[in-house]
C-alpha cells in the first residue's frame, strides 16, 4: 500500500491463485477506507492510477508447488541447496573457505583461541564478482572465474611497466579493489569447488536429479519413479532427497495413487524410522504430498468442502454451484495439460547463451515465472510454446491475461485481473499535471510471490527484466514474502513433526 501511496495506484492488478485475489482484496479495501478518512483531500496521488507503475501481478505460490522441489542449477541457487542462504549470508566450513582473517586479542593468555569449524560467509549485491556470478547456470561459474583470475594476473603484472610516478600512483590507487576481488575470487573459488564435488562425484545426488528431469519433462513411468525412490532410501540417502521426489511426483501428477501412497510411507518408515509418519503427514498439511483425486489440506475449508461434494445433500442449487467452483478452484494444477501451451519444455537450451529463462532448470521453465510472462510478454511466450495467444489481438501487459485464459484454467486457485479506478481519464490529467516526459517514460511492473520465492526464479525474473529494460519497454521489480527452497520445505516438513513449527 505504501508504494501506491507514494506513486499512485496500480492501474492494473492481475494474479493467479486464492491468496493473489486474497491480497488484491485487501489492497481495494484499503484504498476504499483510505479515500473515505481523507474526503477533503480528494483527489490526490494515492487515489488515482500511476503514469510510473504499470501493473501489479501477484503470484500464489500455491499455483507453482513443483518448481521449488527441482534442484536449482544456477550459482547462487545451489548455494542455497546445499549450504542455506540466510539474509545474504551462508554458513560454511572453514575445511572448504578456511578460517578467515583472525580478529586481533588483547588478552594476556598466550594459548591461541580455537579455530572456529565453520565461517560466516558473506554475499553482498554490491560484490562485482558475486552479480556476475549468482544467476548464471553453475557450470558456466568456472570458466567465468577463470577470466576474473587472468584479468586481475594481468592488473597486477602491469605493475612492473609502470614507468612514471603518475602510472604507479593510479596502480597503487586501484590496488584496494584489486585485492577485495582477490579474496572474493578466492572465496567463490573454493565455493564452486565443494559445489562441483557434490554435483559431478555424488552418485546418489546425480541419481535423484535425473529421477527429477524424467518427472518434469513428463516422460516419467511411475513404476520407474518408485523403483528410484526406493534405491535411494535403500542406499542410505539423505531423506530430503527421497521426500523432494516423492512430493514432486505428487504435484507433477495430481497426486499419487493411494497404494503408491502407502508404499511410499512404508519405504520412508523402513528406511529412516517409524518417527517420519508425522514428516509425511505433515508433508500432506503442507500440500505437498497428497492423494490423487483428494482436496488438499492447505485450502482453507477442504475438508467441508469435500465432505458436503461426497454427501450431496442439504444444498440448495446455488450452494451446490458454490461447493462446485470451489472444488474446481482447489484442483491441482494439471502440469501435464500445461506443458505445451505454456512451453514448460524447452529442447537444446543453451547455459551458456540463454535465449529463455529454461536454463534455470536446464530445459524446464518454472511455470510460475511463465505465468509472469504471460502477462508481460505474450509474444515472446508464444513464439517459444509455438502456439498462438489467442484471439485477444493485445500483446502488451495492458490486456492482462488476455489469450491464455483457456491455460489458467489448468492452474490452482482463482484469477485476478482488475483494472483500479476510471483509468483512462485519471492518467490522462495525471500526466498533464506531470508533464508530458512522464508520460513517456519507462514504467514499472511489480511481481510480487506470495508464499515465497527460490533464487532460480528470481534469476528467470531478473532475465526477463533484462530483456524488457534493454528493449525500452518497462522496468521489473521483484517482491516475495520470503526465499524458499526444496531443502528447506522439507526442513520444515521435519520440523513441524517434532513439534517445532
Amino acid at each position: 500500500m505504501i508504494i501506491q501511496e507514494q506513486h499512485g495506484l496500480f492501474p492494473r492488478i492481475v494474479g493467479k491463485g486464492d491468496r493473489a485475489q486474497r491480497l488484491t482484496e485487501l489492497l481495494q479495501r484499503m484504498r476504499i477506507e483510505n479515500a473515505s478518512s481523507n474526503p477533503s483531500i480528494l483527489p490526490t496521488t494515492a487515489t488515482m492510477p500511476s503514469t510510473t507503475l504499470e501493473n501489479l501481478i501477484i503470484i500464489d505460490r500455491e499455483t507453482d508447488m513443483a518448481s521449488p522441489l527441482l534442484t536449482q542449477l544456477t550459482y547462487e541457487g545451489l548455494l542455497d541447496e546445499i549450504f542455506t542462504i540466510h539474509h545474504s549470508t551462508t554458513e560454511i566450513d572453514t575445511s572448504i573457505v578456511g578460517a578467515g582473517p583472525v580478529a586481533s586479542s588483547t588478552s594476556t593468555d598466550s594459548t591461541p583461541p580455537a579455530a572456529p569449524l565453520t565461517r560466516k560467509i558473506l554475499l553482498p549485491y554490491t560484490d562485482t564478482l558475486y552479480a556476475s556470478l549468482r544467476h548464471v547456470h553453475f557450470t558456466l561459474a568456472g570458466p567465468l572465474l577463470n577470466r576474473v583470475a587472468r584479468r586481475l594476473q594481468s592488473s597486477y603484472e602491469s605493475r612492473h611497466a609502470q614507468s612514471t610516478t603518475a602510472e604507479l600512483k593510479s596502480f597503487v590507487q586501484k590496488l584496494p579493489a584489486y585485492q577485495a576481488e582477490a579474496a572474493s575470487l578466492k572465496t567463490h573459488t573454493s565455493l564452486l569447488d565443494a559445489l562441483l564435488q557434490r554435483t559431478n562425484s555424488a552418485p546418489l545426488f546425480r541419481a535423484s536429479l535425473e529421477a527429477q528431469q524424467a518427472l518434469a519433462s513428463g516422460n516419467f513411468d511411475a513404476t520407474a519413479v518408485r523403483e528410484a525412490v526406493e534405491d535411494l532410501a535403500a542406499r542410505n540417502a539423505p531423506l530430503h532427497l527421497v521426500l523432494r521426489l516423492l512430493c514432486l511426483e505428487s504435484c507433477m501428477a495430481g497426486g499419487l495413487r493411494a497404494r503408491d501412497l502407502d508404499n511410499a510411507r512404508r519405504t520412508v518408515v523402513q528406511a529412516y524410522g517409524p518417527q517420519h509418519l508425522l514428516t509425511l503427514d505433515a508433508l500432506e498439511k503442507m500440500g505437498l504430498l497428497r492423494e490423487r483425486g483428494a482436496l488438499p489440506f492447505s485450502l482453507p475449508g477442504a475438508a467441508a468442502i469435500g465432505g458436503a461434494v461426497r454427501s450431496g445433500v442439504g444444498r440448495s442449487d446455488e450452494s451446490e454451484a458454490a461447493v462446485a467452483a470451489a472444488a474446481a478452484e482447489a484442483q491441482p494444477t494439471n502440469y501435464y495439460a500445461l506443458r505445451k501451451p505454456l512451453g514448460l519444455l524447452v529442447e537444446d537450451v543453451s547455459e551458456e547463451d540463454p535465449q529463455d529463462i529454461a536454463y534455470v532448470y536446464s530445459g524446464y521453465a518454472p511455470l510460475s515465472v511463465r505465468l509472469v510472462q504471460a502477462v508481460l510478454q505474450k509474444a515472446q511466450l508464444a513464439k517459444v510454446a509455438r502456439t498462438s495467444f489467442g484471439s485477444g489481438g493485445a500483446a502488451g501487459a495492458d490486456a492482462g491475461w488476455r489469450g491464455f485464459e483457456a491455460a489458467l484454467a489448468n492452474v490452482r486457485g482463482r484469477t485476478v485481473d482488475e483494472v483500479q479506478g476510471s483509468r483512462d481519464k485519471a492518467v490522462k490529467s495525471r500526466q498533464v499535471l506531470a508533464g508530458a516526459s512522464a508520460a513517456g517514460a519507462m514504467k514499472t511492473s511489480v511481481v510480487m510471490f506470495v508464499g515465497g520465492i527460490t533464487f532460480a526464479e528470481i534469476a528467470a525474473l531478473r532475465f526477463i527484466g533484462k530483456q524488457e529494460e534493454e528493449a525500452g519497454r518497462r522496468r521489473v521489480v521483484v517482491c516475495t514474502t520470503s526465499i524458499i527452497s526444496g531443502e528447506k520445505m522439507m526442513d520444515a516438513a521435519i520440523a513441524r513433526s517434532r513439534g517445532e513449527a
